[in-house]
């Protein structure tokens, strides 16, 4: 039920839904629920999460959450994530690994260009 309501708060696209998604996501107990609510913040780009989906990296340590989360701070593409990609980055070792981390790292860089949180020139 939370990723059919998760998926149809993000159809809505408004402020007021993305507002009821961070909702959620401050009480949310479960896995499950926490994926929903992480892939929906993600795809609303609400910055405003970030910190509280980087806090339940640690909460929930399954490889499936952490890739769900890690792709919703590609999308978001704020400040507070660029530590998490830094180790990501270099956990892989800079190539391919299951988490795809190189690849939701370039699209964290692409992110915090299009929000203007970073100049291309230093990512160059």
């Amino acid at each position: 039920m939370a990723d059919g309501a998760a998926r149809t708060l993000v159809s809505i696209n408004t402020k007021e839904s993305s507002d009821a998604l961070a909702q959620g996501l401050a009480k949310v107990t479960d896995e499950k629920c926490a994926v929903a609510l992480v892939t929906a913040l993600g795809d609303v780009k609400n910055q405003d999460t970030e910190t509280a989906i980087i806090a339940l990296i640690d909460k929930f340590k399954s490889d499936s959450f952490k890739r769900t989360a890690l792709i919703a701070l590609s999308k978001i593409g704020g400040t507070a994530a660029l530590p998490i990609f830094e180790k990501e980055l270099k956990t892989a070792n800079y190539s391919y690994d299951n988490l795809n981390g190189i690849g939701l790292g370039l699209d964290y860089a692409e992110s915090l260009i299009e929000n203007k949180k970073i100049k291309k020139q230093l990512l160059i």
